[in-house]
């Protein structure tokens, strides 16, 4: 079930969404635009940047790619990311299950979105703390360190 599915843009209306803006990359899905929709949709294949879009969202529906989910956490967005199960060594899922988990986001698959989208309690989830530009400054030290020491 993706974002084009009824049932699914029922669902983010009532949640507030009431306009979808998706990227659906170089595949060959086109996503539907206009009447037949619930939602207001503009769909495009691809942008050089989506900070734009990103800024501008209330809800982010995306991949499970680590840099996307922190820069939408990073944004203060409210974020359900869509694990990719095709994966071998799913390092996706991992980290999509341990924001859950975390309570920044929620993780869902293609065909739980729906039910993730119904479920979701966005008052529950957390800011992501800022970055610690001295964690891994102070790692690599502590390893040298160790390794200086013969250990």
């Amino acid at each position: 079930m993706a974002v084009d599915d009824e049932g699914v843009q029922k669902a983010l209306r009532g949640i507030g969404v009431n306009e979808l803006t998706v990227q659906y990359g170089r595949g060959r899905y086109r996503m539907t635009t206009g009447r037949g929709n619930v939602l207001n949709v503009e769909a495009y294949d691809f942008k050089p940047s989506l900070h734009d879009d990103m800024i501008a969202a209330d809800l982010i529906i995306s991949h499970a790619g680590a840099g996307t989910m922190l820069e939408s956490l990073r944004l203060g967005k409210r974020l359900i990311v869509v694990v990719n199960e095709s994966l071998m060594e799913n390092h996706q899922a991992e980290l999509a299950e341990e924001m859950e988990r975390s309570n920044h986001s929620y993780a869902a698959t293609v065909s739980t979105l729906l039910d993730v989208i119904k479920r979701a309690d966005f008052s529950t989830r957390v800011p992501l703390p800022p970055p610690n530009s001295e964690a891994v400054p102070a790692v690599l030290k502590e390893e040298l360190l160790l390794r200086d020491l013969g250990r």
